[in-house]
């Protein structure tokens, strides 16, 4: 697959990507060898990155906040998908605390091993994303507590993580996340204490080192980038704007040009990133935001074409987020951040099963304050960075909403909410974080999701779990043969086939009703196509499915339950089944006709609502035996 992907490029890409990874090659080399010393007079120059409101930030707000730092300060560290973790005053910062499994302290060190181990957990603790929160809880308390736990853990991490050493220098990613974490720290703690200078002098220096590793570990290809390059642009980027020394004011205004230039190639002209996913949608603006905040805090030149697309991409979140602010869990999600949300501190404070690591409301309102639309959202986020741009309280959704390049449609018709999904593989087609999700369907009632997507519960830690969640069966959609709609390659964790190319969303109203139609390629290989037709009111969801092609096939068409909701069989006569769907006092009828007799049951499955940590749910499960062509009709009604 990769080979022909290679030969598929143009001649002159070739020889370009083939020139940069010599190049690349070279300063790594370089780089191993020796690390150039820190310039004597580099200097860490405060941005007020954070421009901290004190007064409105008492409450919910201030008391989650406190609460992480205290737990920080107890040697108790929090993550959305996982337990609390006990790992006292000084973290073992290679260890996978979950599985146990280390990392040795080499230069190169493999991070996939197939051994029920997974990198993102000292990668996610050596992000170093508790630090803010920290300097934060210092600013807004005044208690010196906090500003000393910063100092040694930071001092601690640089001891034990010797650049270009160990695990937590793999890749460029993780470096640029971590530089982030410690410029925003450092910036609240300005202005420093005399006392404090060699500790400051030595985090500048690491940071001159995370800046040379990311230049010479840059993950940049002519052929297909991803949120992996984008953080180290981001990354580069803050490093240059707060680092002031020789050379410095070249890079801030390179780094800053390849970062506005970037949102064109990993956005669609709706706004949506290009990796079919809402949770990288989330970690890709975040990281365009954060650019942005500090182009804005450094003085440098800004784009306004650049400035327009990052308001479509908080304007698409804005769309595709339900009533409470928290976005579908669509595609991959790992709960990856730029800085943690005021939603992230508020969710770890939940039982694990109840947590939603796309609970974003505070950075909805971010897009809110920054470009003046709505008023939905609450602000918490907006307020931590001071931004106070006049707001049009007259923002309301519009009833159907369609982002047409990314395959995403939207529909409100009081109390249904209908996603409709039919986005293309993401990253032009490589499918790292796409999901089998073609002409899946979500729908809520009230805000309380009815049918949902199954989420992502894990990557390298259970490679066949990892397959399972980005399964067709694992979304509100129709199989063929236990084909799946892109073709997996079970040991290829992070890419899929192209098969199911997807048609746009046609859209009608036909008298009060809202139609939607759309179908896939994905299973053209085995001499079959699917179309999905929406029917949308305020009473039902009707779903029609129409697959052409000859001969018999196995049909399996799935409904995934939300949390809390039950299924019980209610009539089942021959082709038609029927199911009452029951959460407290609301019931959900569901029928379907199939052209033959239908296997109907209500399984078990497994769904993640937060990367680390899934639960028992339900999913309707119906199938049948029948010669194409065939359609199968569905209605679903609530009272």
């Amino acid at each position: 697959m990769l080979l022909k992907t290679i030969i598929s490029k143009p001649m002159h890409l070739l020889f370009a990507e083939t020139a940069w990874r010599l190049l690349k090659k070279q300063r790594q080399r370089g780089f191993s060898k020796r690390i150039v010393a820190a310039p004597s007079s580099l200097k860490f120059r405060p941005l007020r990155y954070f421009d901290l409101q004190r007064d409105p930030l008492q409450g919910g707000v201030f008391r989650a906040t406190l609460d992480y730092a205290d737990a920080i300060c107890r040697g108790e560290f929090n993550f959305l998908g996982y337990p609390c973790a006990k790992l006292g005053r000084y973290p073992d910062w290679h260890t996978d605390f979950i599985s146990g499994a280390s990392w040795p302290r080499e230069p190169q060190v493999a991070v996939v091993r197939h051994d029920g181990s997974d990198v993102k957990v000292p990668w996610d603790l050596s992000r170093l994303q508790f630090l803010p929160v920290l300097g934060k809880a210092h600013v807004l308390t005044g208690e010196e507590k906090y500003r000393a736990r910063i100092w040694e853990l930071v001092d601690h991490w640089i001891t034990e993580n010797p650049t270009g050493i160990g695990v937590n220098w793999a890749i460029a990613m993780e470096a640029a996340l971590r530089a982030l974490s410690l410029c925003f720290t450092l910036d609240l703690l300005t202005p420093f204490r005399p006392e404090e200078a060699k500790m400051v002098e030595r985090i500048t220096c690491s940071l001159w080192e995370h800046l040379l590793f990311i230049e010479a570990h840059s993950e940049f290809s002519f052929f297909i980038r991803s949120n992996h390059y984008l953080s180290n642009i981001v990354g580069l980027l803050a490093l240059s704007a707060y680092l002031e020394g020789p050379g410095m004011d070249a890079r801030r205004d390179k780094y800053a040009g390849r970062l506005q230039r970037e949102i064109f190639f990993q956005t669609y002209a709706d706004g949506a990133d290009f990796e079919a996913s809402m949770g990288y949608h989330l970690l890709v603006c975040q990281m365009f935001t954060a650019g942005y905040r500090i182009i804005e805090r450094a003085g440098l030149s800004l784009d306004h074409r650049f400035r327009e697309r990052l308001e479509h991409m908080h304007r698409f979140a804005w769309e595709m987020a339900d009533v409470q602010g928290r976005l579908p869990h669509v595609g991959d999600c790992d709960d990856g951040r730029v800085e943690l949300l005021v939603d992230d501190l508020e969710q770890m404070r939940l039982p694990l099963e109840q947590r939603n690591s796309l609970q974003v409301a505070g950075f909805l309102g971010v897009g809110e304050r920054l470009f003046g639309y709505g008023q939905q959202f609450r602000n918490e986020d907006a307020e931590w960075y001071g931004i106070v741009a006049p707001v049009d309280k007259r923002g309301i959704r519009p009833r159907v909403t369609l982002a047409p390049d990314c395959g995403v449609a939207r529909v409100s018709s009081d109390p249904a909410e209908v996603w409709f999904l039919t986005m293309p593989n993401g990253i032009k087609g490589r499918g790292s974080h796409t999901h089998a999700d073609k002409l899946s369907v979500l729908l809520q009632l009230n805000g309380d999701p009815v049918f949902v997507d199954s989420g992502t519960a894990c990557y390298t830690r259970d490679a066949a779990l990892r397959n399972t969640f980005r399964a067709t069966a694992a979304h509100n959609t129709i199989r063929v043969d236990d084909a799946e709609q892109n073709s997996i390659d079970r040991a290829l964790l992070f890419r899929a086939g192209n098969e199911a190319r997807v048609s746009a969303i046609e859209i009608r109203n036909e008298e009060g009703t809202t139609v939607l139609r759309a179908n896939h390629s994905g299973y053209e290989r085995i001499g079959v196509s699917h179309e999905r037709t929406l029917r949308i009111n305020a009473e039902s969801v009707e779903i029609r499915d129409d697959l052409a092609g000859t001969g018999e096939h196995r049909i399996d068409l799935f409904f995934h339950l939300g949390s809390g909701w039950d299924a019980s069989a209610i009539e089942s006569q021959g082709a038609e089944v029927g199911f009452l769907l029951t959460k407290d006092s609301r019931e959900v009828r569901l029928w379907s006709r199939c052209p033959s007799a239908a296997n109907a049951a209500a399984e078990p499955v497994l769904h993640s609502q937060t990367y680390g940590f899934f639960f028992s749910a339900q999913c309707l499960h119906l199938q049948i035996q029948a010669s194409l062509p065939l359609q199968i009709q569905t209605r679903i009604t609530w009272k």
